[in-house]
């Protein structure tokens, strides 16, 4: 269990990261249609 959770971690934080970026992207997007 230890070994399989520290290999998804990594994935989680850079599942993280996309969501982040994704968003910011929505804002900007959002920002120019109003």
């Amino acid at each position: 269990y230890c070994n399989k959770h520290q290999h998804e971690a990594p994935n989680y934080i850079a599942l993280e990261h996309n969501i982040n970026e994704l968003r910011e992207r929505l804002d900007e997007i959002w920002q120019q249609l109003n």
